[in-house]
């Protein structure tokens, strides 16, 4: 729409009133070979730029016509009404839609030279009454009428609306400003896709006052986001014209950006709790504002709600990260400025050439988003500058405090100024002065000591001749980049590999000790090879070049570093004590190890026992070390490592023998003083003897061998060189060798279960026992199988797994049966091993009731139950088999048994075995009752 203005006369000339604003400040910088691209919308440009002015000249006089931008029709429209609560202003929103018209209202809130507080103070209403709320996908019936509206509205002198007209008080005679087209390349989000924040999930579309926020903030960033920020400049030098870097902006672009984005700051936190603040407005509103409706039936209200507060959290969540972005960009700006102030291309000499290059080919946006090494180098280069020219660093520090805290803490003062009091004590003359400079440097210092560079610190500590700083700094730092002492307890838990964070801990005070030892070692070099005159070179050439603490005398290192090992053994720090111990031995200085009488050097050499158990000096130390206190516990380890000792000196008997006498010396131990540790360490001595023992048995199977075949000897020269594991005595030799006793043996010690693999053994052993025994008599081969079992039953019957009764008692059935052996011999036998006389019955019964066709096949179906018979007689004549608490319930049992028997034998037919066998168990039945009727009475 436009308004229509009468001209009198003739019109003689007609142009528009001129603004001028820095190119860089409007445009965005071409990139070579890059397209032109056509100025921005003047919605995108409105927060910089005035409202179009047009002088027309006709003979009556002069006419000004202006065309007023979208926050100049607001400005006009609150002060019209007298505030934000009229329809026109809502009218006015719902044209613009609400992420464009709350932009605006961020344009009369910050804009600091035309800032009126009234109109300031009616916008913020505004934009909190009117930006709407964070939806949830499934409350939206039309996501088309919220987002996806071109946000590019025409704009004109009058705008109509459907909750009114309004007209600006300035008369124009010009014609309405056509619309945009889409196809502008600008840095507001594209009208045609959905606003939905980064990273959030797509279920949740973001409020208008948040896409306002974001627009507003893209479009003060626009000319510089996407920009380089430094160049090439050729400056003529006393060498020459030389090129070098220099900023793209001037102090003044800089300000007049900081100046937008602190206002947008500083609203933000004036309004931190809009959301709140606009749930309240809304309760006492006009009515004014239209809420998108909710489909009936739709969703219930209970999953409105919970939508609707996972929308307000979501946003909450992007607002907080959206501030934290608006600050973080103003002191980056900020940064940037008093670079500037400082001679960019000075401070930028100062940079690493990679530094450098790579500064050349950041973007602002890489600088706000990645930047923060850079920035920080910057800073460094800037402190430099100061400490280079003896000048203090305090107004330059405060400075940096004040404008950038997220780029430079307060940490990073203290570490600037204790890097000023170093560098000033270095060039003081004065003794008394230096060290107390020296040790003012080394408190503050101390007080960052988690982020330092300590290897660039004690570099200067040694220039200084400040030592004992350079224990102490290294013992604070490692306590407070590992305050929760993970380090130690990872030392402590064996360095387990999944522990990576107490790993990292340990790693983090090692480099922090590692400081320390460098410095012990160029003194014991020193002291060690510090010429009393001068020699001859050994090469020609000049000569070599020499550290600041070269200087020192032989004597001055010596002491030197015999200071520094007493502040260091002051420490209660254990992991600092163990590197130092370690550095000791690796340079030789066993003696100085000996002579220290703390406790930690207890816990060092039972930690290089254990994890070097090869090594022999470590071994002598720690024996020499214990002769004198005489601790069994400690001489239980030591044997326990001689015992493990790879080679041919020791054979496996004395490695027998030495595990044997750890035993013995750690039980000693536990008898004076017992704790965890020392029953774990005999525990884990008595496992190493039970496979030790099992080695044993391998090496003795072994030898019943040929022993003039290789592999014999092969194998017996292995088992005698070290204490083999329970793998390799399987695979390497059991297993070859057919050893399967052993493999029974091995599998039961390691814990493996295996039921096939445990039955085939029992099985072979069987075999074996009746291959040995062929040709002798009978009763010969019946005892020899019976011991057999037996002993084997005596080891493994505490151990179901290892020692299957049902499949045992099945195969030696089957054996017996084919062998027309003794139908007592298996049931005795296990009833020798001490399997209970119930147990055994119970076998037998799920034998029987299995029906395996094994005995048909054999011709003896009733082999089973002939067993059954002679196992309940045995019982019947003899009822103290059973304990008497026991007896009752068991005769019972047999009863009902007895009687399945007999139904069983029943149905088998006449045939006279069978009625042979049913006569009998009839017999035993009788016998039975009786028993259970005796019971019954003693009971």
């Amino acid at each position: 729409m436009y308004v229509t203005s009468t001209v009198d006369g003739r019109t003689w000339a007609l142009d528009e009133v001129p603004y001028f604003l820095p190119q860089n400040i409007v445009k965005q910088q071409r990139l070579p070979n890059q397209p032109l691209q056509p100025d921005p919308p003047a919605v995108v440009l409105q927060h910089m730029l005035p409202f179009r002015k047009f002088v027309l000249l006709s003979s009556q006089g002069s006419h000004i016509f202006s065309v007023l931008s979208p926050a100049e029709q607001l400005r006009q429209l609150l002060l019209q009404h007298g505030g934000p609560e009229n329809p026109d202003v809502e009218a006015f929103f719902r044209l613009h839609k609400e992420d464009h018209a709350c932009a605006t209202c961020l344009v009369l809130v910050c804009s600091k030279p035309t800032r009126d507080p009234q109109i300031v103070e009616w916008a913020t209403r505004a934009f909190i009454r009117f930006g709407g709320e964070p939806q949830h996908v499934s409350e939206v019936t039309s996501l088309n009428a919220s987002v996806m509206a071109s946000p590019f509205a025409p704009q004109s002198h009058m705008v109509t609306s459907p909750g009114g007209n309004f007209a600006p008080p300035v008369a124009a005679s010009t014609p309405a400003v056509n619309p945009v087209h889409s196809t502008f390349d600008v840095s507001t989000p594209h009208p045609q896709q959905p606003l939905f924040a980064p990273g959030a999930e797509v279920d949740v579309i973001y409020s208008g006052r948040y896409r306002g926020l974001c627009l507003y903030l893209s479009r003060i960033l626009r000319p510089v986001w996407d920009n380089t920020l430094v160049k090439y400049v050729p400056i003529a030098t006393s060498l020459g014209q030389q090129n070098f870097l220099e900023s793209r902006y001037q102090g003044e672009d800089l300000a007049w950006f900081s100046s937008l984005l602190e206002s947008l700051r500083d609203f933000m936190e004036r309004n931190s709790q809009f959301t709140a603040l606009a749930e309240s407005l809304a309760t006492h509103s006009f009515g004014m504002i239209k809420q998108e409706p909710i489909v009936p039936g739709r969703i219930n209200k209970q999953t409105q709600q919970k939508h609707r507060a996972e929308a307000e959290a979501a946003e909450k969540a992007a607002l907080i990260n959206f501030q934290f972005l608006v600050q973080y960009a103003c002191q980056v700006l900020a940064l940037w400025k008093i670079i500037c102030d400082h001679q960019f291309h000075v401070i930028a000499m100062q940079l690493h050439k990679d530094v450098q290059n790579q500064l050349r080919q950041m973007k602002f946006s890489d600088l706000v988003t990645s930047g923060r090494e850079i920035c920080g180098t910057l800073i460094t280069a800037l402190i430099n500058c100061y400490l280079g020219d003896n000048a203090s660093i305090d107004a330059i520090s405060s400075r940096l405090r004040e404008i950038c805290p997220l780029l430079y803490s307060t940490e990073d003062a203290i570490i600037s100024k204790a890097n000023e009091l170093l560098q000033t004590a270095k060039q003081a003359s004065n003794k008394f002065d230096k060290e107390k400079m020296l040790r003012e440097s080394l408190e503050r210092f101390s007080e960052v000591s988690h982020q330092l560079n300590l290897t660039a610190i004690f570099s200067e500590y040694q220039a200084a001749g400040f030592y004992d700083g350079i224990v102490e700094l290294s013992l604070t730092a490692a306590h407070r980049r590992d305050p929760q002492g993970l380090a130690l307890h990872y030392y402590k838990s064996g360095k387990p590999p999944e522990d990576t964070q107490g790993m990292q801990a340990f790693v983090t005070r090692l480099e922090c000790y590692e400081c320390v030892h460098d410095t012990l070692g160029n003194l014991v070099h020193l002291s060690q090879s510090y010429p009393q005159s001068p020699g001859i070179p050994k090469r020609p050439g000049p000569p070599p070049t020499t550290s600041e603490d070269s200087r020192l005398s032989a004597q001055e290192a010596a002491h030197h570093m015999d200071q520094m090992m007493k502040i260091g053994l002051k420490s209660n720090d254990e992991l600092y004590h163990v590197s130092l111990y370690d550095w000791l031995v690796t340079m030789g200085l066993t003696d100085k190890l000996l002579e220290i009488t703390l406790p930690f050097v207890e816990a060092y050499l039972k930690r290089a026992a254990a994890y070097q158990p090869d090594n022999l000096t470590m071994l002598d130390l720690l024996w020499k070390y214990y002769e004198k206190i005489q601790n069994f516990s400690a001489a239980a380890k030591i044997l326990s490592k001689l015992g493990d000792r790879h080679g041919t000196d020791v054979n496996l008997t004395q490695r027998i023998e030495y595990i044997s006498r750890a035993i013995m010396s750690a039980k000693s131990s536990n008898l004076r003083t017992s704790s965890a540790s020392d029953g774990e360490f005999l525990h884990q001595l008595e496992e190493k003897m039970e496979v030790a023992r099992i080695q044993l048995k391998v090496f003795e199977a072994i030898s019943n061998f040929n022993s003039s075949l290789p592999e014999v000897q092969e194998a017996l020269s292995q088992l005698n060189a070290e204490l083999l594991d329970i793998t390799r005595l399987y695979e390497g030799f059991a297993e070859p060798f057919q050893l399967w006793e052993c493999q029974l043996a091995i599998i039961h010690c390691a814990g493996h279960y295996d039921p096939l693999l445990v039955e085939s053994f029992w099985t072979n052993i069987i075999k074996k026992e009746l291959d040995n025994s062929v040709g002798k008599s009978v009763p010969s081969r019946m005892a020899c199988l019976s011991d057999k079992v037996t002993a084997l039953g005596s080891i493994y019957m505490t151990s179901d797994r290892y020692f299957p009764l049902d499949f045992l008692v099945k195969h030696l059935e089957k054996v017996t049966c084919k062998l027309d052996w003794d139908k007592t011999c298996v049931f005795i036998t296990f009833l020798k091993i001490g399997i209970p006389f119930t147990t055994l019955h119970q076998v037998y019964d799920c034998i029987f009731k299995a029906k395996d066709s094994h005995w048909q096949s054999v011709g003896k179906p009733l082999h089973i139950l002939d067993a059954i018979y002679l196992l309940l007689t045995l019982f019947a004549d003899k009822p103290s088999h059973v304990p008497s608490y026991e007896k009752k319930a068991f005769t019972s049992r047999c009863l009902d048994a007895i009687a399945s028997y007999n139904v069983e034998l029943e149905a088998m037919g006449l045939q006279p075995h069978v009625q042979n066998t049913l006569s009998k168990f009839k017999e035993l039945q009788a016998k039975l009752d009786r028993l259970h009727y005796q019971t019954a009475m003693h009971t």
